[in-house]
């Protein structure tokens, strides 16, 4: 585990070494991330991550073991893997700044335009109060009920963007973060959204009418061998998009040195 901004330190001092060894249960993983509080008051813990499970992550795991095997997908394998990949991006913790922060119940809101006129300062002041109390229990649930909603709807566009599975050269590799989904541009011909499935292999998706660079190599309908300068590009890009860790499988002091000099697009 990579941490952006920190230098590289191999010393004995485990709370100061970057990168960090952790296991897979520990790596890019929050406590209760998806529990809520209930109307009776009780918290639920399994719900949305039920739900998710079920009908996200357990349906995805045999269509990325297809691409790994570099096998081919149809058309309802990559709906099932496009609401995995939409999942990612609306789980991740910018989602959930934008819900928890900048997502208020339409009712807060209109409580602002009330007119002293019509109610009396404390009437007024006692019916903010009662929705404000509302909203702090029903953010955290809003806030999951928008992670399973999004998805769908995102997953649907997706299925219909062009798919290309990217292999770097022998001697390159991806990595991976904490935003494990990078998109940018994707309401223009030239957006792009990439998602690392393992260190040799990256998904591609640009919209209809993007051609490949010369140099690429067709390794089947749907795989292709990329250039060095298409690899730079992609891990610059999943470099600056970590929200603030980036996992890779070895420990790298290069490495270090590259996530942190990279603060925007090439």
């Amino acid at each position: 585990m990579y941490e952006k901004s920190k230098p590289f330190y191999n010393g004995k001092t485990e709370q100061l070494q970057n990168p960090k060894h952790l296991t897979t249960e520990k790596a890019a993983r929050k406590k209760d991330f998806y529990a809520f509080v209930k109307e009776d008051g009780t918290k639920d813990y399994e719900k949305y991550e039920n739900i998710l499970w079920i009908e996200f992550e357990e349906p995805a795991k045999p269509v990325i073991e297809k691409i790994r095997r570099f096998e081919e997908i149809d058309d309802d394998e990559k709906m099932v893997l496009s609401k995995y990949i939409a999942s990612m991006i609306t789980r991740g913790d910018w989602w959930r700044e934008i819900y928890m922060n900048h997502v208020l119940p339409s009712s807060e809101m209109e409580l602002e335009n009330w007119s002293p006129n019509e109610f009396s300062d404390k009437e007024i002041k006692e019916a903010k109060e009662f929705v404000k109390g509302q909203n702090i229990r029903s953010k955290e649930k809003l806030h999951k009920e928008s992670i399973i909603r999004k998805a769908e709807d995102g997953s649907s566009r997706l299925v219909k963007m062009e798919w290309r599975f990217l292999v770097p050269p022998d001697n390159l590799n991806f990595f991976t973060s904490d935003k494990p989904v990078v998109y940018f541009d994707l309401h223009k011909t030239e957006g792009q959204l990439i998602f690392p499935i393992s260190s040799s292999l990256a998904l591609s998706m640009t919209h209809k009418g993007y051609t490949e660079p010369e140099d690429w190599r067709s390794l089947d309908k749907n795989y292709w061998k990329v250039n060095a300068k298409t690899v730079e590009l992609i891990r610059n890009d999943i470099a600056v998009a970590a929200i603030k860790y980036v996992y890779f499988s070895e420990k790298r002091e290069w490495l270090v040195g590259f996530i942190n000099n990279r603060t925007k697009k090439l």
